[in-house]
């Protein structure tokens, strides 16, 4: 689900961020950082691009038959009349 570059990328800029000297700090920062960063995006329930477009494609076929019902059921009511 979630994109590991985009972790890489994000934690790497917080560490361009840390003041000088606090290089020793780096590989632990790093580590914090990801699990952190995992552990909110995963709390914020979210969906990969891919699946993403699958339901779009899902509520767009559904979308149709609604409307292609919705026409048959004016026909009908047509019809009754």
């Amino acid at each position: 689900m979630l994109n590991n570059s985009l972790l890489k990328q994000f934690s790497s800029s917080l560490q361009k961020a840390l003041p000088p000297g606090m290089e020793n700090l780096k590989a632990d920062f790093e580590k914090v950082i990801k699990v952190e960063l995992t552990a909110l995006l995963e709390k914020m329930d979210l969906v990969s691009r891919e699946e993403f477009d699958i339901q779009k494609g899902v509520l767009q076929r559904t979308r149709e038959k609604v409307e292609a019902l919705e026409k048959q059921l004016q026909e009908l009511e047509k019809k009754q009349r």
